[in-house]
């Protein structure tokens, strides 16, 4: 898991840190049950996250996929879910909450307050699109014809890649989906490509074409990230300020802010419209991200008006969730805020030791030169994976101190804890962490080890590609191995997606031959997937990475 993704997921969690207890493994005690059912939320991918989104998207109120991420989007849904229910709103999602979701939830009368409540949503949706000059077009849903491509387009296009053609062949897959929502997600894929080659026009037309208005709101926000992504920034803020709902605008301009070192177009109206927002606790975590990017940026001329901006939202809430503290407290630490971080973690007590944000203040103090301090952090992790994200975290910081033999040290003692993780698929990511902190230095054959325990096909060959992108000059093996890994994998749209996805690394990484070796392993693997669910969406995909590359 890349350090890039570890940052955006960050600031959802929170950790005690009142007290520092002696160095050493003996310091960590386990989480008792009524803990552990939180622990499925702690990583990029968990299965009782998509589990729950799964159902979140029957009951109407997650606009999908299922992707198994922990994202703001999902503990909306969750707190909306909630508060339909009678429940305590705080958007924490763990195993009671889906026993709830897979018995009463499914109940006949939730079924119709959830319609009901569905049909005021898309009530609201329209009134916003309606209410607005520069959306009410978008009400307006003509279904232009798919631009067809010829009886042979599709081979001709994977004997020559080209934007236009991938993306034709995308929307033509479309017209074999039967399932009007499958049909709107595969839509949004497409919407998000043609915004990434800066095809605004385009991207507004596939927007009228979505059946459900609250995506249409959702793929406006969606096309903004994407054209900031690419570097359309002018063209992402003039799209974000058309969007009439706060959320979503908010969530445009968080994205827009974090492309770029120079935020400052985008950051003015968002730290202006957060205080706006009704979700208190999604504004406090929208303010948090943006302090975390800047601060990983070395952006500091910033981080004064964010941060007068989280105090403001923390003294306006009475009873802040222990996600949004802890989305502060990781901020804190990313930006070297030592102090702040530490009164947050006081703030929130013992409660939060098996979070990612006591994570994050180890590596901070790790950067402060605090290392005594920084493993006593990790020490009072109770969950094992979080423990041997804090130690590789930590390990990293000294390798680029240049105490590699201190860094060796930390890994190895990740690789024990490894052994105490119950989850699989937490056992992997850890497993995953610890092979890309021996590569980084400079010892591939125990990142290669690692790799080897890593019961996810997928997961592994990621980590491989991860492991090549960065280390192709230095180890030859790591991209042969990473080739094999990929055709080991089950499905050939999982294939080819971990492919373009590799294909897109090597291009951001500078290295264009192998980006393009592997793009084409990406085409050979999409000719074998006639789905036209899937079809579509790698189709997308594929012409995301070829603008890249």
């Amino acid at each position: 898991m890349t350090p890039k993704h570890l940052a955006v997921f960050a600031g959802l969690f929170a950790a005690g840190l009142a007290i520092w207890p002696s160095t050493g493994q003996a310091a960590r005690t386990f989480a008792p049950a009524e803990h552990r059912s939180a622990r499925g939320s702690l990583f990029e991918w968990s299965p009782l996250i998509e589990q729950l989104q799964r159902l979140l998207v029957e009951f109407d109120l997650f606009a999908g996929p299922a992707a198994g991420r922990l994202t703001p989007e999902t503990q909306q849904a969750i707190r909306a879910y909630q508060t339909q229910s009678g429940l305590t709103v705080n958007g924490v999602a763990n195993e009671a909450l889906l026993k709830h979701m897979e018995t009463v939830g499914r109940a006949e009368t939730l079924k119709k307050r959830l319609a009901q409540a569905r049909n005021e949503q898309v009530e609201k949706a329209r009134s916003a699109l309606q209410g607005s000059a520069a959306t009410r077009d978008l009400l307006e849903n003509d279904r232009p014809l798919l631009a067809a491509l010829p009886p042979d387009g599709t081979e001709a296009c994977f004997r020559n890649p080209e934007i236009d053609c991938l993306l034709k062949g995308a929307m033509a897959a479309i017209e074999d989906i039967g399932r009007q929502d499958y049909r709107d997600w595969a839509l949004r894929d497409i919407i998000r490509a043609q915004a990434a080659a800066g095809r605004v026009s385009a991207a507004r037309a596939n927007i009228k074409r979505l059946s459900d208005l609250r995506l249409v709101l959702v793929s406006l926000r969606e096309a903004a990230a994407s054209l900031a992504e690419a570097g359309y920034h002018a063209k992402a803020f003039h799209l974000a300020e058309t969007i009439p709902t706060p959320w979503n605008r908010a969530r445009a301009l968080l994205a827009i802010a974090t492309t770029t070192s120079d935020a400052s177009p985008a950051l003015e109206p968002l730290l202006a419209l957060l205080p706006q927002l009704e979700d208190r606790s999604g504004a406090i975590e929208i303010a948090a991200t943006l302090l975390a990017d800047r601060g990983e940026r070395g952006v500091t001329e910033d981080t004064a008006a964010i941060f007068r901006t989280i105090r403001s939202l923390l003294d306006n809430y009475r009873e802040p969730s222990w996600i949004a503290l802890g989305a502060v407290a990781a901020a804190y630490a990313h930006a070297d805020l030592s102090s702040e971080a530490i009164e947050m973690l006081d703030q929130i007590g013992d409660a939060s030791r098996d979070q990612i944000a006591l994570a994050e203040v180890a590596a901070m103090l790790a950067r402060q030169g605090r290392l005594s301090e920084a493993i006593a952090a990790a020490d009072r992790l109770r969950a094992p994976q979080l423990y041997v994200l804090a130690v590789t975290k930590i390990a990293a910081v000294e390798y680029r101190r240049g105490r590699p033999a201190s860094a060796a040290g930390l890994l190895k003692q990740a690789e024990t804890a490894v052994l105490d993780i119950e989850r699989p698929f937490a056992a992997d990511t850890a497993l995953a962490q610890i092979a890309t902190g021996w590569a980084d230095l400079k010892e591939p054959e125990k990142a290669f080890g690692n790799i080897a325990k890593v019961k996810s096909a997928a997961l592994g060959a990621q980590t491989l590609w991860e492991i090549a992108a960065n280390s192709v000059a230095r180890d030859a093996n790591a991209f042969s191995r990473a080739v094999a890994a990929t055709d080991k994998i089950e499905s050939a749209f999982d294939r080819a997606t971990t492919f373009a996805r590799a294909a897109r690394d090597f291009s951001e990484a500078k290295i264009p031959m192998q980006a393009q070796r592997v793009f084409d392993l990406a085409v050979r693997e999409t000719k074998a997937i006639r789905s036209g669910w899937w079809r579509a969406r790698i189709l997308s995909l594929l012409a995301t990475v070829l603008i890249k590359i």
